[in-house]
């Protein structure tokens, strides 16, 4: 196991308001950020003390697709070494790898942090499998393309979406619920602390949000709209963050409220919604909005907007409150190559990772700076700060741990 520093950067600029250490009492996983390099090298910094350890795997070997467990003891991702590949699971002490059908390019652990998700490419389809982690098996229990899907809070079931066809699958592949759905949004929500989740049905013009009981076939209106949808759920079960893009109408949200009461309008962009009154809030209404990502209070939505002053050569992170205020925004960047491969996916993967520090103080980010030597570089952005990111390290992909 490689250890090195950060030449304490993290501490040295205050990233973390919790302050820094000289030494380490925090548990494996704790406020730590892990980065991808060209490599497929994984390097977990830890931001009370800047010291960062490479994941440990064999020579020649390569790792990619991290995913923090939900109490973040553990670190999933995907190992390949020559043909062969398997999950790697890391907790701290050793490896265990997990033999898998196939190679995956997506993997999400349940909210009981002991069984993985996964999919990848197989046999002219995306595969879906599990993974216990204690017990070390996996199994193919789904294919279909493309697929997305949303762990229910006990990690006994998932709600899975492909091309319009809804389904609740148990660990074993038992399909327990079907349903037409919309084929205009991408990722369901499995809401926690009970049967109900988020999803959109096809509607005369656009689709209709709703939230549905699996159990009773119950549901609930929340919007109407036409357009793409994406869904991201806040960490308080209380708002969704919704993207919408056009389809080449004028795509205003037709109907809100599970009241029934009309709406103003709600142009293309980034909007939220409450969950109990249905109340809409407009947060940017650049149509090329992408990747919203909730703060742990769920009062801050992070989102990647184009820079408006040259539009298609630079984008910005920018920050939210629920109000629609601006907070701040990062200084001009581009995205690194392999988070511009998953942004479309954003909605997926805002349910397996977060960029934000566990106080909401700060986040990451991939990508290359405004001035920064052209090198894509992990850099780290405080919200009481507009623009100056501090560069953290080398690296193509980063995340914070969820704790």
């Amino acid at each position: 196991m490689r250890v090195k520093a950060i030449v304490g950067v993290i501490c040295l600029f205050g990233l973390v308001t919790a302050g820094c250490s000289s030494g380490d009492d925090s548990a494996f996983g704790e406020n730590t950020i892990v980065v991808l390099d060209d490599a497929g090298t994984l390097t977990l910094i830890e931001s009370e003390t800047g010291e960062a350890t490479e994941v440990p795997v064999s020579s020649g070997a390569r790792s990619d697709f991290p995913a923090w467990a939900p109490d973040a003891s553990k670190l999933a991702f995907t190992a390949t070494e020559g043909g062969n590949f398997s999950l790697g699971v890391y907790d701290g002490d050793e490896v265990r790898t997990i033999g898998t059908e196939f190679p995956s390019f997506y993997n999400y652990f349940d909210p009981t942090s002991q069984v993985v998700g996964y999919l990848g490419n197989l046999r002219n389809s995306v595969g879906f499998g599990v993974a216990d982690v204690e017990g070390g098996q996996a199994s193919t229990i789904d294919s279909s393309q493309p697929y997305f899907f949303s762990w229910a809070d006990d990690g006994t079931r998932v709600v899975s979406h492909s091309d319009g066809e809804l389904s609740v699958l148990d660990t074993a592949g038992e399909e327990l619920l079907s349903l037409s759905v919309s084929p205009l949004f991408q990722a369901p929500i499995w809401l926690p602390g009970g049967d109900e989740v988020v999803v959109a049905l096809p509607a005369v013009e656009g689709s209709r949000l709703v939230v549905v009981d699996v159990s009773s076939g119950d549901e609930r209106e929340l919007v109407q709209a036409d357009g793409v949808l994406a869904l991201v759920l806040d960490p308080t079960g209380q708002r969704l963050a919704v993207v919408r893009r056009d389809r080449g109408g004028d795509g205003a949200v037709l109907q809100a409220s599970t009241r029934g009461q009309a709406s103003d309008p709600v142009p293309a962009g980034l909007f939220t919604i409450e969950l109990d009154s249905g109340a809409i809030v407009a947060i940017d209404d650049d149509p090329f909005t992408l990747a919203p990502f909730w703060s742990p209070g769920g009062q801050l939505v992070l989102s990647l907007t184009v820079d408006d002053d040259e539009p298609g050569r630079w984008a910005r992170w920018q920050v939210h409150d629920v109000s629609g205020e601006l907070v701040v925004e990062s200084d001009r960047m581009n995205p690194s190559r392999t988070v511009a491969q998953l942004l479309p996916f954003a909605d997926q993967y805002a349910q397996s990772m977060t960029p934000w520090s566990p106080d909401g103080e700060a986040f990451v980010f991939a990508g290359t700076v405004e001035g920064g030597g052209g090198a894509d570089g992990i850099h780290v952005q405080r919200i009481d700060e507009s623009g100056g990111a501090i560069r953290l390290s080398d690296g193509v992909y980063a995340m914070w741990s969820p704790r």
